[in-house]
C-alpha cells in the first residue's frame, strides 16, 4: 500500500482536537471535546504511536458538526515475502537474546570453575565472583539497550515499509500486522522450547528479560497490533505454559483497557474477523472471553464496558452458527 493513500487520514491528534475546539468555540483549558450528541471520535484517525492506542478499521461516521467523512483504507495483509521477513527477522532477534543469555551462563560457570580449583585464596575467589558479577550486570544493561523496543519496532516498520508514518507517530495496518507476526513469532518461539528441561533456567531468564522490555508498562507493544488482534493473539499466548503467567496475563489485562474505551462498533468488527478463524480456535477464543470478563470483573466500575463488550461477542458468535459445541459453551458461559 502506498504511503499517500494515508494522507486524508493522517492527521495529527493535536490538529484534530484544534478543529474540534474551533467548530464547538471551547478552550483549551480543561475542554471537553464531546459537545451534547457530538463526540469526538478517536478510531476515525491513525492514532499517535506514542499513546499505545490500538485501531481497527471501523465504520465512520461524522465528526464534530462539520459532517466530514473520513474513510479509512481497508486493512490489507502483508505479502507473503514481506511477513516472512518479519518472522526471520523476528527469530534473529529473539535468538540473539538467549544466545546472550547462554553466554553469560557458560561465564558464570567459568568463573565457578576457577573458584572451586582451589588455586585462589578466599579473597581473591570474592574479588573475581565480584567482577563477574559487575561484567553480568553491564552486559545485560548493554543487552536491554540494543534490544530496546522502540528499536524492535522501528526495524518492523522499515521491513513493512512503514517507517516514515511510524517516525512520524502514526500505526499503520502495515505496520500493525508487522507487529502481530513479531507476536506470533515471539509465542512459537516459547511453544517450541516448551517443557523442555535442560533450557528451563534459561528460558526462564529470557522471560524475565522479553517482559521487561515489551510488556512491563501499560500501554506496551501489543495496544499496537490493533484490538480484534489482540483478542487472539491473548488466546493463543495463553495456550503456552510458559508465557501464560507472563505476557499472556499482560494481553488479558490491556483486552480489558482497549474494550472499556473502544467504541461500540468494535464489537461487531472483533465477531466478525473471529467467525473468519477455524471452529478450534473459536471455541479457545470463546474460553478466552471468559477470562478476559474475569478480569474486568476484578478491575471494578471503569471495566464495566469491557464485560457487556465480551459478552455481546460471545452471543454474535453463537447466535451466527449452529455448531452444537457453541450450544453448549454458550450454556456454560451464561451460568458462569
Amino acid at each position: 500500500m502506498m504511503s499517500g493513500e494515508y494522507n486524508n487520514i493522517n492527521i495529527p491528534l493535536e490538529k484534530v482536537v484544534d478543529q474540534q475546539r474551533r467548530a464547538t468555540g471551547s478552550k483549551p483549558e480543561g475542554a471537553d471535546l464531546g459537545v451534547g450528541e457530538t463526540e469526538l471520535r478517536e478510531q476515525d484517525y491513525l492514532l499517535p504511536a506514542g499513546d499505545g492506542a490500538s485501531i481497527d478499521d471501523y465504520p465512520i461516521g461524522e465528526i464534530g458538526e462539520q459532517g466530514v467523512e473520513k474513510k479509512v483504507p481497508k486493512k490489507e495483509a502483508l505479502d507473503q515475502s514481506v511477513a516472512q521477513r518479519v518472522c526471520d527477522y523476528s527469530n534473529v532477534w529473539l535468538e540473539n537474546i538467549l544466545d546472550k543469555i547462554k553466554e553469560e551462563k557458560e561465564k558464570d560457570e567459568e568463573t565457578l570453575k576457577t573458584c572451586s580449583s582451589g588455586s585462589l585464596t578466599r579473597e581473591e575467589a570474592e574479588d573475581l565472583w565480584k567482577e563477574r558479577i559487575l561484567e553480568k550486570t553491564i552486559n545485560f544493561r548493554n543487552l536491554c539497550y540494543i534490544a530496546d523496543k522502540d528499536n524492535l519496532c522501528q526495524d518492523i516498520a522499515l521491513l513493512v515499509g512503514e517507517e516514515e508514518k511510524y517516525r512520524e507517530g502514526y500505526l499503520p495496518s502495515q505496520y500493525r500486522e508487522g507487529i502481530k507476526f513479531f507476536l506470533e513469532t515471539l509465542i512459537c518461539f516459547f511453544q517450541e522450547r516448551s517443557g523442555d528441561k535442560e533450557q528451563k533456567d534459561q528460558l526462564d531468564q529470557f522471560q524475565h528479560i522479553i517482559q521487561e522490555l515489551l510488556f512491563s508498562y501499560s500501554p506496551n507493544i501489543t495496544n499496537e497490533i490493533g484490538i480484534s488482534n489482540l483478542l487472539i493473539m491473548a488466546a493463543k499466548a495463553n495456550r503456552v505454559p510458559e508465557a501464560q503467567g507472563w505476557f499472556g496475563q499482560t494481553m488479558v489485562g490491556e483486552m480489558v483497557y482497549e474494550l472499556a474505551f473502544a467504541d461500540p462498533e468494535v464489537v461487531k468488527n472483533i465477531s466478525e474477523k473471529v467467525l473468519k478463524l477455524p471452529l478450534a480456535e473459536v471455541l479457545d477464543l470463546i474460553h478466552q472471553c471468559q477470562t478476559i470478563a474475569a478480569d474486568a470483573v476484578a478491575n471494578g466500575s471503569w471495566a464495566e464496558n469491557a464485560i457487556d463488550r465480551i459478552k455481546l461477542i460471545v452471543e454474535i458468535i453463537q447466535k451466527n452458527t449452529l455448531h452444537p459445541w457453541f450450544i453448549m459453551k454458550r450454556i456454560w458461559f451464561c451460568r458462569e
